[in-house]
């Protein structure tokens, strides 16, 4: 009975303060706009309160997190407008040339009068002589809501279904989707596109392929669940160095009110200032979300039909009054406590502006490449060791003047001796050798039956060959079948190369006797067959280990379009680097584990897509390149991604390939010669 009683007292002290925000906040806020200049007297008279402070208006850090943080986080919930189209043939394995597509559409407005059609079209896809698509359309069909091709499941989503035969051939299956307005002439108010790729064979017993190029929005249920798990992200880490992010600026253009001033900067001084801040940051976050959220949800239907771009004049003019607004109340802030003119006082305000702008810039830089953070770091020591030197020499030249005295004999080789040792280090540095770019083999003193290569850290850009060349092999290669350096045409079964299975449900090495699990040579080729969801199969060339290696490959796939095909460097028992490319035009780099129990698991260096992956039923060479710290990875002869890794610093291992199977069966790729060369 208690922990009812208590579990009611806790709601009603969360709901009560909930609903004295929703007057405290609209009240401070048009405070701060029409009299910014209340902020700094209310704010000192609240910090000598020892009770209660911020009692009539909301707290200026409060205040600024909840306008700024709270809509960040949101955008994580935010529902997805657009077109996804599916078919059952997708997972379902059919040979079936009569399919259906089905397409869900959801839109912003959830205007009653509005009306929808759409119009679905199948383009045939064609390679013309110099190797591009040609499409041309072969089937038109236009649907309405007023016949029973769309179903309106509530104002702002829609379902439909298409069927179509296809005969041997590669097609594009497209859905255009609108929403118009009955009462203006039927005008669009919303239009989305969605499309997919169908693959039929010529034997009618293959199963029919598809590759779905849409994305699908978000479920009202996974919105829901996401909203109700915004506490809970709200008391993450990354919240809170977000939060911490927010509250910088304001602390900047606190500083700079007080730096270089005679008031000494204390906590109580910074204080009164920083609080201030929030209060006047406030308008100018709340000012930018608002256009944001503003921008996502617009319809042209609201400012009566107006072009994007003429809308767009309405839409950001309060967040441009804002900026104005704030840097005027940031000129008088300065001005009033550091009893400057406006110019200077501008000036300050500006350079404040610029500091966070370039700071907004390369946190945005070190999010995307997290190497910038590295290279950055790393730089900043010696120029900031550069600047404190410089700080004290005028330091001190500005204490000698005040004490108008001379420079003494032991300062004068005080400082010829720093000069001569700055000059000497810089010398050093721009007369430095660089590294080359090839170094020769070293004798290692290991045993014939592995040979470590050494090779330059630094990368030559050299896109895989068309033909896999014949190789020069160095003089010290063991007297076996083996060679270091070779290229494997898989015309006969190869000894050196063995098989491991990984499965995908459990992340544990498995038996590779799985009847689902075919990989054998001929044709000229090693044929992974994989007709079980989750088998990630492994090929390594054992006799030789790599410190610094390349490899290519060409794979050709002969089935579905849900796979992946790997490369593998620095391979042990116990992890590997693993370059990652789907047939769905995306890839990822790899650090795989290996516990005592066999169970690996996969660290994503990074991740991203690339238009240079020929998708769907083709050939494809790849590249990956280990050499030092840095990992390459090449696609059809275009340089896709290098990067250093320094966190898991694997040294030397085997070189392998691998084939993944995933829920779409099956999975036939393949791999024509594997090439393995000095970087």
């Amino acid at each position: 009975m208690s922990n009812i009683i208590g579990f009611l007292e806790s709601i009603e002290k969360l709901a009560y303060k909930i609903l004295l925000w929703v007057i405290l906040i609209p009240k401070t806020i048009i405070q701060i706009t029409i009299n910014p200049g209340w902020a700094p007297e209310y704010i000192k008279g609240e910090l000598k309160q020892e009770k209660s402070p911020f009692d009539e208006y909301i707290s200026p850090i409060v205040l600024l997190l909840i306008v700024a943080l709270i809509p960040a986080m949101v955008i994580n919930f935010l529902p997805v407008f657009g077109t996804t189209i599916s078919s059952p043939a997708e997972t379902e394995a059919t040979t079936n040339h009569f399919l259906w597509f089905d397409a869900e559409t959801s839109f912003k407005s959830t205007s009653p009068r509005m009306r929808y059609t759409s119009s679905w079209y199948v383009q045939e896809v064609t390679t013309d002589e110099l190797g591009n698509n040609v499409y041309t359309e072969i089937y038109r069909e236009n649907h309405d809501n007023n016949n029973w091709y769309i179903e309106d499941v509530n104002n702002n989503t829609t379902r439909e279904t298409f069927y179509y035969e296809f005969k041997p051939g590669e097609y594009d299956v497209n859905v255009y989707v609108e929403k118009i307005d009955t009462e203006k002439n039927n005008i669009p108010v919303e239009s989305y596109f969605s499309y997919l790729r169908v693959y039929v064979s010529e034997n009618p017993e293959e199963q029919i392929y598809i590759s779905n190029f849409s994305s699908k929005p978000k479920s009202k249920e996974g919105d829901k669940k996401g909203f109700e798990k915004l506490t809970d992200q709200i008391k993450k880490e990354t919240t809170i160095f977000l939060a911490l992010g927010l509250l910088i600026p304001p602390l900047l253009f606190a500083l700079a009110t007080k730096l270089f001033t005679s008031e000494a900067i204390t906590e109580n001084a910074l204080r009164e200032s920083f609080y201030a801040q929030c209060y006047y940051f406030t308008p100018i976050n709340l000012a930018f979300w608002a256009s944001y959220y503003a921008d996502y949800f617009f319809t042209p239907d609201i400012f009566g039909y107006k072009t994007y771009s003429a809308a767009s004049a309405i839409l950001y003019l309060p967040l441009l009054l804002a900026v104005v607004w704030f840097i005027g109340i940031e000129i008088q802030a300065v001005s009033r406590e550091r009893q400057t003119r406006g110019w200077i006082s501008f000036l300050i305000v500006l350079i404040c502006i610029v500091i966070v702008g370039v700071s907004i810039s390369l946190v945005t830089s070190f999010s995307n490449i997290k190497d910038n953070l590295r290279v950055t770091s790393i730089w900043i020591y010696p120029v900031a060791t550069g600047v404190l030197l410089l700080g004290f020499a005028i330091s001190w030249y500005k204490r000698m003047k005040a004490e108008n005295r001379k420079i003494r004999l032991g300062e004068i080789i005080l400082i010829s001796a720093l000069l001569i040792i700055i000059t000497l280090f810089v010398i050093a540095f721009a007369f430095g050798e660089k590294i080359s770019s090839s170094i020769p083999i070293e004798e290692t003193g290991l045993d014939t039956d592995v040979a470590v290569v050494t090779a330059s850290p630094e990368i030559q850009e050299s896109p895989p060959a068309t033909e896999p060349p014949t190789q020069t092999l160095p003089t010290d290669t063991p007297l076996s079948d083996a060679q270091p350096f070779y290229t494997e045409e898989f015309d006969t079964d190869n000894d050196n190369w063995t098989y491991f299975v990984v499965d995908g449900n459990t992340n544990r090495i498995a038996d590779e006797d799985n009847p689902g699990l075919s990989v054998f040579t001929g044709n000229g080729a090693l044929t992974f067959d994989l007709n079980d969801n989750n088998l990630w199969t492994y090929s390594t060339y054992d006799p030789f280990e790599y410190e610094d290696v390349r490899i290519d490959m060409r794979v050709t796939n002969r089935g579905v379009n849900t796979n992946d095909v790997s490369l593998i460097c620095r391979y042990t028992d116990t992890g590997w680097y693993e370059f990652n490319i789907g047939n769905d035009g995306l890839y990822t780099i790899l650090f795989a584990k290996v516990d005592s129990s066999d169970n690996v698991s996969y660290k994503t260096i990074f991740e991203g897509g690339s238009t240079a992956i020929k998708s769907g039923k083709g050939t494809n060479e790849y590249t990956a390149i280990c050499s030092g710290r840095t990992l390459s990875l090449y696609i059809n002869g275009k340089e896709t991604r290098v990067i250093t890794e320094t966190n898991y610093n694997l040294t030397s291992g085997k070189i392998g390939i691998s084939v993944s199977s995933f829920d779409v069966l099956p999975v036939a790729i393949d791999v024509d010669w594997v090439m393995i060369s000095e970087p």
